[in-house]
């Protein structure tokens, strides 16, 4: 026998009872975690006209028109779904309206950080609603907490904007998320999936 087995001892078994704790514990852990995280949960928003399911993790909140749904994050831009009602002045035409609203919507976008770049543009049906202009974009922003002069990386972003019509009234959705959060990509697709927005 070498010195080094004299000294550490022959291999012991391992025994049966441990491991059958250690697979009960793991098992357990895992069960729990699944039951005590649902997947995720219905949201009625905006006088019940806007109804979406909400992914585990998420936050919703809902002020004077505007519903926010996104995932809190400390240091990073996190995955964000706004929606906000925006009613047609009465006597004007829907497509001037429209134009307007698009305008309006791109300009305050461009604003509000550098580089903004229209990806892709387009109408089509959306959320279960007669209408939607729809753009892609892409821009670069400063990440939260910095202050002018931080030698910090920009972050770059990527987001849509579509302006639903639907009957009298006019939903602005919009979605924004960091260009490398695939996972938060991911999600923002399942939130717009299930998005259905009624007249």
């Amino acid at each position: 026998m070498s010195s080094v087995m004299r000294l550490v001892g022959a291999p012991r078994p391992v025994d049966l009872g441990v491991w059958l704790v250690v697979a009960i514990l793991l098992g357990t852990s895992a069960a729990f975690g699944r039951i005590s995280r649902p997947d995720s949960h219905p949201l009625d928003a905006l006088e019940g006209n806007v109804h979406l399911s909400v992914p585990a993790g998420f936050s919703a909140t809902e002020d004077q028109g505007t519903v926010i749904v996104q995932r809190p994050a400390l240091g990073h831009i996190s995955a964000r779904l706004e929606i906000r009602r925006a009613p047609l002045p009465d006597g004007m035409d829907p497509a001037l309206f429209r134009d307007l609203e698009l305008t309006r919507i791109e300009r305050a976008r461009s604003a509000s950080g550098i580089g903004y770049r229209t990806l892709e543009a387009g109408d089509e049906p959306a959320f279960g609603a007669e209408h939607s202009s729809f753009s892609r974009y892409a821009m670069v922003r400063d990440p939260p907490l910095s202050r002018a002069g931080d030698a910090v990386m920009p972050v770059v972003l990527t987001g849509m904007d579509s302006l639903v019509m639907n009957g009298s009234l006019a939903y602005h959705v919009s979605t924004q998320v960091e260009a490398n959060d695939r996972a938060g990509s991911a999600e923002l697709e399942s939130l717009l999936r299930s998005l259905r927005i009624e007249p």
